[in-house]
């Protein structure tokens, strides 16, 4: 090697190492998802703020927790009485606190509570049932 050939080869290396480092251009699947979404976020609220209100509700009803159609009864009975909740908060919310009110999001969990054989009329035992645990989610603006 030249030394006019050594000397070029130290001047690309220097040269090489003294360019900043670009971050990689990431390619997402469709660009304008995000970004429309992004817009809707930056949007101004007004003069109104919003508040998210959560409620929970857990409650027992007792009934056989078999493959039955009593037992399936009593599941739909548990999961239509969160609905009907559900259905009926945002007009308790718009007459004490709302002046809007919109249902956001309900999660709803329904577990078998199996009390053992011989265990049943005890002091203490629970019957056997489900237990329903529900969240409640509004979005309210307040009055």
């Amino acid at each position: 090697m030249s030394c006019g050939q050594a000397s070029f080869a130290v001047t690309l290396v220097i040269a090489a190492l003294a360019t900043p480092a670009r971050p990689a251009v990431s390619q997402e699947i469709n660009p304008l998802v995000r970004e429309r979404i992004m817009v809707q976020a930056l949007q101004p609220q007004g003069d109104r703020r919003t508040v998210r209100v959560q409620l929970g509700i857990n409650f027992f009803l007792a009934g056989p927790t078999n493959d039955s159609d009593e037992a399936a009864k009593i599941r739909d009975r548990a999961r239509r009485t969160v609905y009907d909740m559900a259905g009926r908060e945002c007009g308790v919310l718009l007459d004490t606190i709302a002046a809007e009110c919109r249902l956001e999001s309900i999660t709803l969990n329904l577990n078998r509570q199996v009390t053992p054989m011989g265990q049943m009329g005890q002091m203490g035992q629970q019957a056997e049932g489900f237990v329903a645990n529900g969240q409640l989610g509004f979005q309210i603006t307040p009055k």
